[in-house]
């Protein structure tokens, strides 16, 4: 997204950008964000519901029910002291609260392995394996049938689910810590929560064709969130206000040289630009790519697939705008005893 702002921003100082996997659109006001980011939540939904893996089909429906079980548990307040050891959860469930704090949990690590879901081992957030979403799938759901809709069954497989994020290393003495609600492994989330609470407010609201819990997000309670924790108040138009977004041909037709890229498996692609604008804002769409593959460095597995396609057509979009710039300007040249560098 800051490549992309920069750009638009300042033309006489950035010369072009690769906005990789950027949802510069994820904003309230923009066009495409009507349902306040329910797609997001239904990119996620298809990736564990299209795996390629026998589980596949029975995945995202799975995970479905499980997560209906838990406003169950949240009203029944007699089954929270077997909680703790019936799911191998780090602390004693107490209230209502703790069992919102272990869906945000389970869904948050969830969502990341949809958007790091990379073909080959990674580490990015926390270490996982080759294509998290097949492995736990198969981890939760590759022994369920549709009929066994017990509710210890079912909580069980989403747990076993989520701990292809958490516990991939499968390292002794893990528990469940549905106290981490935000689950971003070895990222600060509240650098990101603080960034929301300013001008990055991003809409997070679940659509009826998700696996997730209904959800609206509330813009008045987000408000009230971030007056209380970092007395801020979010600045919900910002981005579509400074670079526009409202009408998305309208508004970014005078912008020029940015590529906007987006992985088919990414849930940001619900933000991305991914139609044509004009012949000066290439966008790529790159299939089978999750969060910005294509700025990963190349790995075997890359060769002859999409990614290794758009990496190429945005080396030669970003040569060409760079040429471009040394024909116009003649920018200095140093001589042999000058250091480029200034």
């Amino acid at each position: 997204m800051l490549a992309a702002w920069m750009r638009m921003k300042y033309p006489q100082t950035i010369q072009g950008a690769l906005a990789a996997s950027a949802p510069i659109l994820y904003f309230h006001g923009a066009e495409n964000m009507a349902n306040d980011g329910a797609d997001f939540f239904d990119v996620i939904t298809n990736d564990f519901r299209t795996v390629n893996k026998p589980a596949g089909g029975l995945c995202a429906d799975g995970m479905k029910l499980a997560f209906l079980e838990i406003p169950k548990l949240q009203a029944d307040s007699s089954s929270w002291a077997g909680l703790k050891a019936a799911y191998n959860l780090c602390d004693e469930v107490t209230s209502a609260q703790d069992l919102q704090d272990l869906y945000d949990h389970i869904s948050n690590g969830i969502a990341y392995m949809a958007m790091t879901d990379y073909p080959y081992a990674s580490d990015f957030l926390t270490s996982m394996p080759p294509w998290p979403v097949n492995a736990s799938c198969e981890a939760g759901w590759g022994n369920w049938t549709k009929d066994d809709t017990k509710q210890e069954t079912l909580l069980k497989n989403l747990i076993a689910t989520a701990d292809v994020y958490f516990n991939s290393a499968k390292a002794k003495g893990y528990c469940v810590n549905f106290k981490d609600t935000g689950g971003t492994g070895s990222l600060d989330g509240d650098a990101w929560n603080i960034l929301q609470c300013n001008q990055l407010a991003m809409p997070n609201s679940t659509g009826t064709d998700s696996m997730f819990l209904p959800y609206t997000f509330d813009y008045q309670n987000n408000t009230a969130i971030c007056d209380s924790q970092y007395g801020m108040s979010p600045d919900y138009l910002w981005a579509v206000r400074e670079f526009g977004g409202a009408h998305i041909a309208r508004d970014f037709s005078g912008y020029s040289n940015i590529i906007f890229s987006n992985g088919n498996l990414d849930p940001w692609i619900a933000g991305g630009v991914t139609e044509f604008i004009g012949l000066k804002l290439p966008y790529y769409i790159i299939q089978g790519g999750a969060h910005h593959l294509d700025l990963r460095l190349p790995n075997e597995v890359d060769k002859g697939t999409d990614v290794e396609r758009v990496r190429n057509h945005e080396t030669n979009d970003l040569e060409s705008w760079i040429l471009a710039y040394q024909a116009q300007f003649h920018p200095y040249r140093p001589q042999a005893n000058e250091s480029f560098i200034q």
